[in-house]
């Protein structure tokens, strides 16, 4: 099957979050199944093509966006032996920032160049020898291609039986802007197909996608029935709802290769479920690192997150501050995001020097070594469409407490409600509901025999991408055969 994968971010190339991660690890699944999957990304400033070999395969696309025409050259790379194009525009992204400026916020020309983009992936499929069966489309940065393929492209031959998947990884980011801005972009024949992303007066880049799409997914099972209900789709749900039939969920899985316990280079001592002991050096090492006290015996509880309101932290000032006092647990954060999550953090370094650390900052060695070194991992999300974090910490033994929301409930089942249990659930978004978990996860850690029987069953779980891919083939076959 010959797929075309088209995101805003590819790990390793770019990233800002799970987005990139998917695009980086489900292509390497495919092409080990047999399948002719690429990938498809912009040339951003972060990207340097001699580092990361990328060359120039002398094509280049004109779009129009507005009065003005704007060149792409396409450049080639690979990652792992899965090919990989770029669009290089350096106009529109050659400058510090995936969507945004280091300090904060959007681009003011977010619709302008990712407009581009999706223009621009439609014609470089012209020019590369690539006979593209699926379009597999990300996020609201790539929507717009199911609209073009319905419009500007209706008649062209040459597309006439490419299909469309439209990946909703995150319902948050809906890609809204200004109408008046989006009919400047002087799509003709747009008005045939507007309405599908007109919303409210705005444009909406995911409704579009949402509704054009042969297909659609999203990252979890649970987020897929969430997302239709008016709790959590985020003013979409009646859309979604009208898919429905066309509407699945498939979990996403992690890199086995990133990230396994085994041969980790980041680890002091790596280790696996055999040798479950040597995980005790790497959290000695990790409080030795952070100025911790080094115990074994002391509960140490680690959580790597973007610092952000829908990652539940919020929840942190309500729940830690009566526990750091209560107890003689520890607590290590690593994440970059709002100031005022930052400044509560460092409030509780002040206060409790001993117990509490953080670094402020994207080091992807001490998020391995925090998911190997910590006892009990934090995911109080408010919501969570599928969550990596729960299925790292699994992978390196380590118990996560996390809120019931999302894929987080298609992969933790609570500890005092199964025999099952591989870690500890709570519902309500609070302070309080998130404390009284960790004080359970903290009452099973004083008995070394079941928190042992509960390292071994999450450390037994397969979270790989291999059945994820598998599910993945038989949408893109259902697309194919209608």
């Amino acid at each position: 099957m010959k797929i075309l994968l088209v995101a805003a971010e590819v790990s390793p190339f770019a990233k800002t979050g799970g987005l990139a991660d998917v695009a980086g690890s489900l292509p390497k699944a495919l092409r080990a199944l047999g399948h002719d999957i690429r990938i498809i990304l912009p040339a951003y400033q972060e990207i340097n093509p001699k580092v990361q070999k990328f060359v120039p395969i002398g094509k280049t696309v004109k779009v129009k966006i507005g009065q003005l025409q704007h060149l792409g050259e396409i450049l080639e790379g690979q990652s792992g032996d899965v090919p990989v194009y770029l669009i290089k525009c350096d106009e529109l992204f050659d400058r510090p920032g995936i969507y945004g400026p280091p300090e904060g916020g959007g681009f003011p020309d977010n619709l302008q160049r990712f407009a581009f983009f999706c223009g621009a992936v439609l014609e470089a499929i012209k020019t590369i020898p690539f006979p593209v069966e699926v379009i597999h489309c990300n996020d609201w940065h790539t929507a717009l291609i199911p609209g073009l393929l319905k419009t500007l492209y209706a008649q062209d031959p040459f597309f006439q039986s490419i299909r469309t998947l439209y990946t909703v990884h995150n319902l948050g980011y809906q890609g809204t802007f200004p109408l008046n801005d989006f009919e400047s972009l002087g799509l003709d024949p747009w008005p045939s197909i507007a309405e599908a992303y007109e919303y409210y007066g705005e444009v909406n880049f995911m409704k579009g996608g949402v509704i054009l799409a042969d297909l659609i997914n999203t990252v979890s099972p649970n987020y897929a029935k969430e997302i239709q209900t008016p709790e959590h789709g985020c003013g979409l749900d009646k859309i979604l709802n009208l898919r429905r039939d066309q509407l699945f969920g498939i979990l996403n899985g992690i890199d086995y290769q990133d990230w396994n316990p085994v041969i980790d280079p980041n680890l002091i001592s790596p280790f696996s479920i055999n040798s479950i002991d040597r995980k005790t050096k790497n959290k000695q090492a990790l409080q030795r690192e952070l100025g911790l006290e080094e115990s074994s015996d002391i509960p140490l509880v680690g959580m790597v997150a973007r610092l952000a309101e829908q990652k539940g932290c919020d929840l942190l000032g309500e729940a830690l501050p009566c526990l750091l006092q209560d107890t003689n647990m520890q607590f290590v954060v690593l994440g970059t995001g709002e100031k005022r999550y930052e400044e509560l953090i460092k409030q509780l370094i002040y206060k409790y020097p001993r117990q509490v650390a953080a670094e402020f900052n994207f080091n992807d060695p001490l998020a391995h070594r925090i998911y190997a070194g910590a006892d009990i991992f934090l995911i109080p999300s408010q919501y969570e469409p599928s969550g990596l974090s729960q299925m790292i910490s699994f992978r390196y033994g380590t118990i996560p407490v996390a809120r019931a929301t999302g894929g987080l409930v298609d992969t933790v089942i609570d500890y005092s409600s199964s025999e099952k249990g591989n870690g500890f659930l709570f519902h309500e978004y609070s302070g309080e509901a998130l404390a009284g978990a960790i004080r359970r996860a903290l009452e099973v850690f004083v008995q070394p025999a079941k928190w042992k029987q509960l390292i071994n069953r999450g450390m037994k779980l397969d979270f790989s991408w291999k059945n994820s891919a598998l599910e993945y083939l038989a949408l893109y076959y259902k697309i194919i055969v209608g």
